[in-house]
Formats: C-alpha cells, structure tokens, sequence
C-alpha cells in the first residue's frame, strides 16, 4: 500500500537512513540532513516542521513549505520506486492532487504537444523489450526551450486532477515549478 506522510518530529531511523543514501549536495540539489547525526537529525525535524506551519512570507522572502514522503508498504521509496508512484498517482488521485513531488525523469518533447507542455518519465517494461513504453504524466512548463529530449531531470511540480486531450479524460497534470538537469538513474529502465 502507498500513502503520503506529511514530516513529523517522530519520523525514525527509516526517513534518517533514506537521507543519508541520498548526497548531500548533487547537480545543485542540497539535502541538509546528509551527514547529520540522529540527534541532529531529530533536531532539524523540529525545524522544519516550525517552517511549515508558518504563515505568510518569512525574513522578506522565505515562504511555508511542508514536506511529504511517500511509503511504499511502511517503507520510505526512493528514486528507483518511480513505477509505483506512477501507478498510484493514476489510481488514486485523490491522495495527491493539490500535492507537490520531485522525481527524477527523462524529457519528452514531440510536435504535438503545446508550447508549454512536455513529458518528464521513464521507459518501462512489463513483460520483454518488444512491450517497452515511455510512461509519464502531461506536464505545464514556462521554459519548454531550455529542455532537450531525453535529458535527465529532476522536476518539481504540483499535481492536479484534469481533463487533457493526451488522456481524452480527466488524469494526473503536472504543473512544473522547477527543473534541474541531472545524470540518469542507476537503473533507467522501470519493470512492473
């Protein structure tokens, strides 16, 4: 089962290990918890938490942000459980819509889409390489020109729930707020 966990000062030893896994700084992304000690850790928890239940704008520029990690059966999931989140996005949107992510994906740009639409995902594979699909959600983005197809990116986005002509119902739409060019993952290729 896949549920959103909102941070919390008793986050544990299994959000701690996860931060430590991923660098502290990489392609321009900082994770500020990389390196801490557990009772470091337990202290920058606390902080962030204040930051999240502030209101309005902070010291003239800092705003509130709140974050969430996904589990994957009571395990925190990583850049490698893409396929998951991708499938319980579509299933049950409910859970994300009004939500922001950040994923690492690959950009799809083809002539079809709008000015300021494009692709970020991944190819997967469900049985051999004759069924291999890219898989992604329509994604909003103000700056289409700074991405080149099939470079790898790591992307922030807010999800909504609508109608797109790609889906021909309504579906998961990704309104994009920041991208950050990146190497590909250890495994490019999702399997279900």
């Amino acid at each position: 089962m896949l549920e959103l966990k909102r941070l919390s000062v008793d986050d544990g030893l299994d959000i701690y290990t996860m931060l430590q896994e991923i660098p502290a700084e990489e392609n321009g992304l900082i994770n500020k918890a990389n390196g801490l000690t557990f009772d470091e850790y337990k202290e920058w928890l606390i902080v962030k938490q204040r930051d999240s239940e502030q209101e309005g704008i902070v010291d003239g520029w800092k705003v509130p942000s709140t974050t969430f990690w996904l589990y994957a059966d009571g395990i925190p999931v990583d850049d490698e459980d893409y396929g998951i989140w991708y499938m319980d996005v579509s299933e049950r949107p409910e859970v994300y819509a009004g939500k922001k992510v950040r994923f690492k994906g690959q950009v799809l740009k083809n002539k079809y889409f709008k000015d300021k639409n494009f692709v970020p995902g991944r190819k997967v594979m469900t049985c051999c390489a004759e069924d291999t699909q890219f898989i992604g959600y329509i994604s909003f983005y103000n700056n289409i020109a700074s991405l080149e197809n099939r470079e790898w990116i790591w992307v922030t986005a807010t999800i909504k729930y609508e109608f797109q002509m790609a889906y021909k119902k309504k579906g998961p739409v990704l309104y994009v707020e920041s991208v950050e060019k990146t190497g590909a993952p250890k495994e490019e290729m999702v399997f279900f």
